[in-house]
């Protein structure tokens, strides 16, 4: 009877070490999910800053772009006027020493 005990108290003891362990096992899952959803929000809140990143840059580039293209007008109408410059110095010499 006595060995009957003993079998009886030690799957006690196994049951209650299970239970325990499933109980450690619940609340280490919870800890996981609440990092998991704070490593989510995280991430969203990354993805929406690069986001705003990229439109800027984006801009950015568009900005420039328009800014070069601008400047190759530019320099070429000075290119013009110089040229333009250039032929009247030239007949003004002419007028002045005929």
């Amino acid at each position: 009877m006595s060995i009957i005990l003993i079998c009886l108290g030690v799957a006690y003891l196994a049951v209650l070490i299970l239970l325990w362990q499933l109980i450690a096992l619940k609340k280490q899952a919870i800890q996981t999910e609440k990092l998991l959803a704070e490593q989510e929000k995280r991430l969203i809140h990354h993805e929406e800053h690069l986001a705003k990143t990229l439109k800027l840059m984006h801009d950015l580039a568009n900005n420039v772009h328009g800014q070069n293209e601008l400047l190759e007008q530019t320099t070429v109408q000075v290119k013009k006027l110089e040229i333009q410059n250039g032929e009247l110095v030239s007949l003004i010499s002419k007028i002045v020493k005929p």
